[in-house]
């Protein structure tokens, strides 16, 4: 079992996050409260292909697309950072894990995976036990409209998937969102 030893942030002198059990095995969790629009941490690892990531089986998991055939295979504490259908947290700028709301302090941190994925491959079934579960983790693709343009607006979503999609979705939502909305609009 690993032990809880805090993580600190890139950019602050005090703990932010710390590793321990999760109902999903391992998760990273709020050492203090977390105000929305805080830098929680980047997610960080060494470049691997799409072929290296798929060659991980099981841990494929801990790869994080960053382009279409580019992925970082993330090191603690970003690979153990869960996925929701109702996130806390959303990656920004690539690699940036964001409070998407006022996390609170003990509560598990989470992103939805599919903001990172468009590769047509991996699917998860999905656990969380949310109101807004969707059951599967898919590409973002595959997601319904509405959330796509709802995560494009929070500009949570990964930068080559953004520049890829429909071009209507982007421009109606590209507009930059003030952070305290965002709370209302991901519930």
């Amino acid at each position: 079992m690993m032990s809880l030893l805090p993580v600190y942030n890139h950019e602050i002198e005090e703990p932010s996050v710390y590793i321990a059990p999760s109902k999903f095995g391992q998760g990273v969790f709020a050492m203090r409260t977390i105000p929305a629009g805080e830098s929680i941490l980047i997610l960080a690892g060494p470049t691997i292909t799409f072929d290296d990531a798929v060659a991980k089986g099981v841990q494929e998991s801990y790869a994080l697309q960053i382009g279409p055939a580019t992925y970082i295979d993330t090191v603690a504490p970003g690979c153990y950072v869960n996925h929701s259908c109702d996130p806390n947290a959303g990656i920004v700028d690539g690699f940036e894990l964001m409070a998407l709301r006022e996390i609170a302090e003990g509560a598990e941190i989470l992103y939805d995976y599919s903001t990172t994925m468009q590769e047509d491959h991996w699917t998860m079934v999905c656990r969380c036990g949310t109101r807004a579960c969707r059951r599967l983790v898919t590409d973002f693709a595959l997601l319904p409209l509405a959330l796509r343009q709802q995560y494009l607006r929070a500009g949570i979503v990964q930068p080559y998937i953004a520049a890829g999609t429909s071009l209507e979705v982007v421009r109606r939502f590209r507009e930059p969102i003030r952070v305290p909305r965002l709370h209302s609009q991901l519930e």
